[in-house]
């Protein structure tokens, strides 16, 4: 298991690399970074296709729940390359210690712990970065003195500032998840049937909560009030009408347009 933990979390400082300038060939985007960490680490427990399957929904799920949080100004979003790799190492790591009908329990769980993750990574991002400022200041010494190799290892301390922090933020979260199995199961277990009928399906109204997260991002409103207000509104539903998914799959967006319709009224009064 330790290789295992091991091999997430140095694909997460890869993929940050990546998003940080050392190579820029995209694979830190989370639909790629999660598809990749899913599979490699789905082959490596005999369940490759549902490895690369999970790993490019939790990826999906935190590129465009996040999509509008750009690094403008002073503005530091949360690291969606870090949520989205430690979700999809925690959840395929964990997810076969578990009995088959807690398996979107675990998912959710491990989703929760993301959004942890995506969030430390950002404000960690702060402090590498400021870190740099000082590094800048080192190589330039360096450089005017001529001392190239000096100058080049600095250079490379600044990228592992980043690779750094992805590494450890994933090792401690999938390690983190997979130390509670013990405690996990016996709550599982002890929750009520319709509660885990409703996580059970807790999967099929993602694609609504994401829709209405972004439009709503178009329209300029607070895309966690919604998303909060989405993923209450789906449990609600599918624990009354677990029978019925795609009325409630429906009912979910038919609440998020309604929302959208209303916000758009707004601005055009305030116009």
């Amino acid at each position: 298991m330790l290789g295992r933990l091991l091999l997430s979390a140095l694909l997460s400082g890869i993929f940050e690399i990546d998003e940080t300038g050392a190579f820029q060939l995209m694979f830190s985007r989370s639909m790629i970074s999660g598809s990749i960490i899913g599979f490699t680490l789905g082959y490596i427990i005999g369940e490759t296709q549902l490895g690369l399957q999970y790993g490019f929904i939790i990826g999906l799920f935190f590129d465009l729940i996040w999509i509008f949080r750009l690094p403008i100004g002073a503005n530091v979003p949360p690291d969606y390359q870090v949520a989205s790799s430690a979700t999809a190492g925690s959840f395929i790591l964990g997810f076969q210690y578990f009995r088959p009908e807690f398996f979107f329990i675990y998912f959710f769980i491990c989703l929760v712990f993301g959004f942890l993750a995506g969030y430390v990574g950002g404000w960690l991002d702060i402090t590498v970065r400021k870190n740099n400022i000082n590094l800048f200041h080192v190589a330039k010494y360096y450089w005017y003195k001529g001392n190239f190799t000096r100058f080049r290892i600095i250079n490379y301390l600044g990228l592992f500032g980043f690779f750094l922090k992805a590494f450890l933020i994933n090792l401690v979260i999938c390690s983190f998840i997979i130390i509670l199995r013990p405690v996990l199961n016996p709550v599982f277990e002890a929750l009520p049937g319709f509660v885990v009928n409703a996580f059970e399906i807790f999967i099929a109204f993602i694609p609504a909560i994401v829709f209405i997260v972004v439009i709503h991002n178009i329209l300029k409103e607070s895309s966690m009030k919604v998303l909060m207000f989405g993923m209450a509104i789906g449990i609600l539903v599918f624990t009354l009408l677990a029978e019925y998914k795609y009325l409630g799959f429906f009912l979910i967006v038919l609440s998020g347009l309604f929302l959208i319709l209303k916000k758009a009224k707004k601005v055009s009064r305030n116009r």
